[in-house]
């Protein structure tokens, strides 16, 4: 995770953005700046709690009863509201069942293939309301990512 040194180094990138805008007078520049380094933010916060909960179940066999680790750091990447998160995650093997998975995923809720967080799904869905698939995938509110009309398709009937 984060240490509380690296939390107060960005917000105190963040606080330069402002002051940096406020000195230029451009509204613009603060609004985008703001956007740019929280999003930043939000993405290594994904990145960090997700790997903080796979490395827990690594390192804890008595929270995994049955699962013994297949492979470590696999790389999934995730389109969040932030944009797109990289995270390593770990393949376990149930011992019982021959069941595989990766459990920090299944803890956080995220299912097995999963590359759309189920928030921008969400939000996919609503916009496919309004316009067409392909118009919605290449929406988002900080115009860092897109997705295909198919994927809008699927987020839709799925």
């Amino acid at each position: 995770m984060l240490s509380i040194q690296d939390v107060w180094l960005r917000f105190l990138r963040v606080l330069e953005v402002v002051d940096e805008a406020v000195t230029a007078g451009s509204y613009e520049a603060l609004e985008k700046g703001l956007a740019r380094e929280l999003s930043a933010l939000g993405r290594e916060l994904i990145q960090q709690a997700v790997e903080a909960v796979d490395e827990r179940l690594r390192e804890h066999a008595g929270e995994r009863p049955g699962w013994v680790i297949v492979r470590r750091n696999d790389v999934k990447e995730l389109l969040t509201p932030f944009g797109p998160v990289r995270y390593g995650h770990t393949y376990f093997r149930n011992k019982a069942t021959g069941e595989y998975r990766y459990l920090a995923d299944d803890w956080l809720g995220l299912t097995p293939h999963a590359r759309v967080a189920p928030s921008v799904k969400a939000t996919l869905v609503e916009k496919a309301a309004e316009t067409s698939y392909r118009k919605s995938g290449q929406w988002s509110w900080n115009a860092a990512w897109q997705v295909s009309g198919q994927t809008v398709m699927n987020a839709q009937y799925h």
